[in-house]
Parts: C-alpha cells; sequence; structure tokens
C-alpha cells in the first residue's frame, strides 16, 4: 500500500498522447482508432485540451448512424476532466471511478497537455502482489454475463452494449464461448464500412478467446492481464463451459474498495493504540 500511495499520476501518465484538432472528420479520427488501437484521441486548441473522444463515443455512433464527414467537435465529450501531473494516484483513481470515467487528461501550468491517464495505466502500474489484498477470484468475476448467440446481428449487440453500457459481450451458444466483441472492435468495424444490420456476430467477434479457469489467484489473472495487453478475461469451469468475465474494470474496482477497507482497519488500530496509551498516561 506505501508504494501507491508515493505513486504520482505523472509517474503512470502516457506522454506520448494522440491529438487532434475540433475540425477533424469523424472518418479520419476513426481510421486513427482503428490503426494505432488507443482508447481516445484528445482534442486540442493552441497546445490545450478543449474535448475527448473515446471508444464509448464511437459504440455510440456506430449504433446511431453517422456522417463520417461530419465533425470532432460535434461528438467530442466536453468540458474535460483535468489534473496536475503531482496528482496522488489514489485520489486520481478515486476521480475516475466516482465520475464513471476512464481517463484522465493532465496538464501544467499552463492548462497545456502534459499526459492521460487510463485505466490500463493504472493496471500496469500496480504490482501484482499488490492484488493479493483480493483473497477471492470469485469476487471480481462478473457472473451475471450471458452468452449471445453467434447468429444475432452484429446490430443488436452493439446496441446491447451501447444501451446497457457494457464494454464487452461473449458470444458462444451451449454453455461454450467461442469468442467477444468488445469496444476495441468498434474501429475497425467502421472503418471495414460493415453492415450491421446484415452481418452476423460470429463473422465480426474476435477469436480465439483468452481463457482462464477460476482457479487461479487474483494476482494471476492480473498478471494474465497484463501480458496479453487484454482488458477481458473470459473464465471456464472444469468442463470448459463458460463462467464468467474478469474485466480490468471490474478488477481495479475491487482492489481500490479493498485498499480502502485495509486503510480503514488500519487507522482505526492506529486510533485504538493512541487511546491505550492515553488511558495509560492519565491512570
Amino acid at each position: 500500500m506505501s508504494s501507491i500511495s508515493r505513486l504520482k499520476v505523472s509517474d503512470i501518465a502516457s506522454t506520448d498522447v494522440l491529438t487532434i484538432t475540433a475540425d477533424m472528420s469523424l472518418k479520419d479520427a476513426v481510421c486513427l482508432f482503428a490503426r494505432q488501437r488507443i482508447s481516445c484521441l484528445v482534442v486540442v486548441e493552441e497546445h490545450q485540451p478543449v474535448g475527448i473522444v473515446t471508444e464509448r463515443d464511437l459504440l455510440r455512433l456506430i449504433c446511431s448512424g453517422y456522417d463520417e464527414q461530419r465533425q470532432v467537435s460535434a461528438v467530442m465529450s466536453a468540458p474535460l476532466m483535468t489534473a496536475r501531473r503531482d496528482l496522488n494516484f489514489a485520489l486520481a483513481w478515486n476521480m475516475l471511478s466516482s465520475r464513471a470515467v476512464r481517463h484522465l487528461v493532465l496538464v501544467d501550468e499552463q492548462g497545456n497537455l502534459s499526459g492521460v491517464v487510463s485505466a490500463s495505466d493504472f493496471r500496469r502500474h500496480i504490482g501484482h502482489d499488490l492484488f493479493e489484498v483480493i483473497q477471492h477470484l470469485g469476487v471480481v468475476i462478473n457472473t451475471s454475463d450471458e452468452l449471445v448467440d453467434p447468429e444475432r446481428s452484429l446490430a443488436c449487440v452493439l446496441e446491447m452494449m451501447a444501451s446497457r453500457r457494457l464494454d464487452h459481450v461473449v458470444i458462444g451458444r451451449d454453455g461454450v464461448a467461442e469468442g467477444i466483441i468488445t469496444e476495441r472492435d468498434v474501429p475497425r468495424l467502421m472503418v471495414a464500412a460493415v453492415d450491421t444490420r446484415r452481418m452476423r456476430v460470429r463473422d465480426a467477434m474476435s477469436a480465439p478467446l483468452e481463457t482462464v479457469h477460476g482457479g487461479i489467484s487474483v494476482s494471476e489473472a492480473a498478471e494474465r492481464l497484463n501480458s496479453t495487453g487484454l482488458r477481458h478475461l473470459v473464465v471456464v469451469n472444469s468442463s470448459g463451459l463458460f463462467a464468467g468475465v474478469i474485466s480490468q474494470h471490474r478488477l481495479l474496482e475491487r482492489l481500490s474498495a479493498a485498499l480502502l477497507a485495509e486503510e480503514r482497519d488500519h487507522l482505526a488500530q492506529q486510533v485504538e493504540v493512541g487511546e491505550q496509551r492515553f488511558r495509560l498516561f492519565i491512570a
């Protein structure tokens, strides 16, 4: 816990940020997403961030239909949530989680862009041993995920993701997971200009899957996410049947809760020790 308390967002931020201008066409922005496999583009004006476009924005666009010649300014999220580079790691994560956003844009004293912190940056800079405070893998497995039939239309699946604010859907049948659709897939589908109404989701899903068994530890799951660069692991049982999903977001959410609980217990112990000393002093 002490290692995290010393971290600043400047220690984990991505400083090589891809930026665009507000007058860029959506077509060009989507091509950047697909080519660079990034989670966001920061919109700048005279070196200062004025907006952001994320994978979630693209999911909304592919569902609602869009004019690819339309300017980024029409769809970017603004105003931005920004922070200074010396912000504490824990406070930064709380800012993201409490506001249900995934990117924190960093600025310097003049308000100029100096970096971006994403949920993936947080995960990569947390020691795997720290995840051992989460003692049971079950608390980070989302068992409410249901398999979506591969024959469903891609449009139906994407609309379900957008309406439920899901960042993934697992595809399969008869208890066997076959593939996954995530927000990361959306840019390549947009560039390919697929007909989402006609395309079956089996033809768009990412496969084969990265799977793990439910018997691994939480720290092992975190290591697998890091080594693969993925944000989701599909969990299977001893029979190879689908049992749920471990997501980067849920992992960090549970870690944050566990660390806060530990910190509260530590503070309570300190208060109790202080009270005992005081009672001995006045006795």
